[in-house]
């Protein structure tokens, strides 16, 4: 998979997550607001893990060969598991210092974020009931997009 392949998805995800978002705050019946609350929470996971995949792959490509970033691109479309301690176990197979640095500049509201959409996206997985509100998800979304963010810089494209 190629950088614009990892975009290109990235931003369909992202448009199906905003159109989503707009249908809930425009929804009037409560049930279908959290069932709609709940979904977004599994598809934001989705993004973190793909924004990750992203951002290894961009740095993986610049470092090694066109057959070492395939690789690194087809491991990562199986990762799942996107708490802020897996991935910094992740970057640190690339950088242990720059993943490191990245952990823990990053404020404990953008950490919690991470991983309370990580680990939310895990309860309704297995059928939990999970009390999220709209609002609070979108502010969990906010600062995960912060901590990421963070993430490109520390991993830019060489």
């Amino acid at each position: 998979m190629s950088a614009r392949s990892w975009q290109s998805e990235r931003q369909r995800l992202e448009s199906r997550i905003e159109r989503l978002a707009g249908h809930a705050e425009s929804t009037e019946d409560d049930e279908l607001w959290a069932e709609l609350a709940r979904y977004l929470c599994i598809l934001l996971a989705s993004l973190i893990d793909l924004r990750c995949g992203e951002c290894t792959y961009r740095f993986a490509e610049k470092q090694s060969s066109r057959r070492v970033a395939a690789f690194v691109s087809a491991r990562l479309r199986q990762m799942r598991k996107s708490s802020c301690h897996a991935i910094r176990e992740l970057f640190q197979e690339f950088d242990p210092q720059r993943a490191t640095r990245w952990f823990d500049d990053l404020p404990d509201e953008q950490r919690d974020a991470v991983d309370s959409i990580r680990n939310n996206r895990n309860q309704l997985a297995h059928g939990r009931y999970v009390g999220l509100s709209l609002g609070q998800l979108q502010a969990y979304r906010r600062r995960a997009d912060k901590a990421i963010s963070a993430l490109f810089l520390a991993f830019p494209n060489p």
